[in-house]
């Protein structure tokens, strides 16, 4: 067992004060077979109403209502956790999900639907042309080894602005 304290520091600036809506901040995760959240705490600035909810799908959402006009927005989010590694990870996988592609179980879908639909335009298909560099072209490519490659894609192609 670890026990990790990690913060998480987000900042918006603006060229002129603005009002901010209300924000819904997903910071806090949900303790798991491997992981037991110890503390969690959360400030901002300019300083904001807090209040909290739970989604349909039990992620503790924080609600953040701010009065006062400001050129920054700063959230920090500071956890406290016990993780427990385990060296020997097995990845369950359906049988029909082993390689893509594959199609989703009908009782699955309607949880599903709104994870699999496009959010943004892409006219030029930029997305689809990304993801194909990691698909096997000698056939069948293995779902977990895809999704493995995809991350580590990420992590070595994409940049933070």
């Amino acid at each position: 067992m670890q026990t990790l304290k990690v913060e998480h520091t987000t900042t918006y600036r603006c060229a002129r004060p603005v009002r901010f809506g209300r924000h819904r901040l997903m910071f806090r995760p949900r303790d798991s077979h491997d992981m037991k959240l110890l503390g969690a705490t959360l400030t901002t600035s300019p300083p904001a109403r807090l209040s909290w909810v739970h989604d349909a799908f039990g992620n503790s959402i924080t609600l953040a209502d701010f009065d006062a006009p400001a050129s920054e927005l700063r959230l920090v989010s500071t956890i406290r956790l016990e993780y427990y590694p385990n060296a020997e990870i097995d990845f369950a996988i359906a049988p029909f999900a082993e390689t893509w592609p594959f199609s989703y179980r009908f009782e699955e879908v309607p949880d599903l639907a709104r994870t699999i639909k496009r959010h943004y335009p892409d006219p030029d298909r930029r997305v689809d042309g990304w993801a194909r560099v990691y698909l096997d072209r000698g056939g069948p490519t293995g779902t977990l080894d895809l999704l493995r490659d995809m991350t580590r894609g990420v992590a070595d192609t994409f940049t933070y602005e």
